[in-house]
């Protein structure tokens, strides 16, 4: 939207794919706009630029009664600046608590974003429970009958009457009777203690009737626990915190883990749509030696070790000895918590043969052209293992004031460093770049610090 005074009413809009995946942009001549019942869903898997309600200029904004919803991780919300206008009744929703970004701050917590921006007082932070990724019907009785009134907007996407009470969203919604899941885990947050911890979630009485049982079920990993069978007594849309058991958490481990509802009241459940709530790219802080791939490894794929590693970080030195094969995956590393000269971390190949090992990603992705991005992080070296490129043009992206990054006896393609980072004490020795760029830049007048570039074979053929 980057003209004055329009109305955007009673849209689905789904972004999916591996780059910019963006739902609704307000841009530098939006001012005035009206956006109100609208269905965002974010399925696209790039973190950074996969956001649902991006804000990036204008002011005198109406957005109300909107679902803003990111089931691939991203951002539910991004405001280049302060919020202009009135925000209020909206849903905000990421898989990964991504609610939104603000000068440059991530907001997890959606009393605080509350808080902070003065904006949202009816608003609410919840799983919408779409029918599909491309179905946006929500099926989460929290957002049914308490949207604004008065927008003017009186029937939904497929010509229903909003009456009296609307609902958030582009489609009205009706709750049925006999009807219970999980919205959500409560109280993991990365990093995840090791040992042995009670795992709680939100119980929501879906449906109209009073709920009075239901079965719980949840699994870690793949793996089912003990089933907790609930009783007591929900109303209409009331909700509960339950202890549904204990699980002991490893060190150096990432876990992905589900929850869900069975049998309402001892009835078969009328909308299975919203019964289940997932918590993944958790882990517990890694320390020591690690094995990636192959038979029996800690890490089945690069992916899982830097989900444990951006989310948990380390607290002693930490090697991943990496077996033979070709990983067709991207990877991006952040800045990892616990790095330091002495908590340094360590990819190497476990047999010390690049030709055996290689990191190669294969899909066209404009905008994240690289197989491994190293973003901010410090204190981290690559040995004995090819790093390659195709279908697109770099290999390696270094970025976001990264230090102390080291690269030996590996099979490189081109690697970049932009001008528009300040990354330090690069190390870039007896690699095998035949016929590859290194091309490592800086803003001017900024020092990088020692960059160390030897006995690497750069020739160009």
């Amino acid at each position: 939207v980057n003209g004055a005074d329009n109305l955007i009413a009673n849209n689905f809009v789904e972004a999916e794919g591996v780059g910019i995946a963006k739902g609704i942009s307000l841009q530098a001549n939006g001012s005035g706009s009206e956006i109100v019942f609208n269905s965002i869903n974010i399925t696209g898997t790039d973190i950074a630029n996969g956001i649902g309600l991006e804000v990036l200029g204008g002011n005198n904004y109406t957005v109300k009664n909107n679902i803003f919803a990111n089931n691939g991780g991203g951002y539910a919300s991004y405001f280049t600046d302060t919020i202009r206008g009135d925000f209020n009744y909206n849903n905000y929703y990421s898989t990964k608590q991504r609610l939104a970004r603000i000068y440059n701050l991530d907001y997890s917590d959606f009393n605080n974003f509350q808080t902070v921006t003065g904006k949202e007082v009816n608003g609410f932070a919840k799983n919408p429970f779409y029918s599909s990724d491309s179905l946006l019907q929500m099926n989460q009785v929290l957002l049914n009958d308490v949207a604004e009134t008065g927008t003017g907007i009186n029937i939904d996407i497929e010509a229903n009457s909003r009456g009296a009470s609307p609902d958030f969203g582009a489609l009205e919604y009706t709750p049925c009777a006999q009807d219970a899941g999980v919205n959500e885990f409560i109280g993991l947050v990365n990093p995840l203690s090791v040992g042995s911890q009670t795992v709680n979630i939100e119980l929501q009485n879906q449906g109209t009737n009073v709920l009075t049982s239901a079965v719980i079920h949840w699994e870690v990993n793949g793996v089912a626990q003990p089933s907790f069978n609930w009783s007591g007594s929900l109303a209409y849309k009331e909700n509960d915190k339950v202890a549904i058991g204990t699980y002991s958490f490893a060190g150096g481990e990432s876990y992905k883990l589900i929850a869900w509802t069975e049998s309402p009241n001892g009835s078969a459940d009328c909308n299975t749509s919203n019964d289940a709530a997932k918590a993944f790219d958790m882990a517990t802080p890694m320390c020591g030696i690690y094995t990636i791939g192959g038979t029996d490894p800690d890490f089945t794929n690069f992916t899982d070790a830097a989900i444990a590693l951006n989310n948990a970080g380390i607290t002693c030195p930490v090697v991943f000895e990496i077996r033979d094969g070709i990983y067709d995956e991207q990877i991006k590393l952040y800045e990892i918590s616990g790095s330091s000269a002495t908590n340094t971390i360590t990819f190497r190949g476990e047999n010390r043969d690049s030709s055996l090992l290689e990191l190669h990603y294969a899909t066209s992705n404009p905008s994240n052209d690289f197989t491994l991005a190293i973003t901010g992080s410090d204190y981290i070296s690559f040995e004995d293992m090819s790093v390659l490129r195709t279908n697109g043009i770099n290999s390696i992206l270094i970025q976001n004031e990264s230090n102390y990054v080291r690269f030996e006896r590996c099979r490189l393609g081109n690697v970049l460093s932009p001008n528009t980072s300040v990354d330090a004490n690069l190390t870039f020795r007896s690699n095998n770049m035949e016929g590859f760029d290194l091309n490592l830049q800086h803003p001017d007048n900024s020092s990088a610090g020692e960059v160390i570039v030897e006995n690497n074979d750069l020739r160009h053929l």
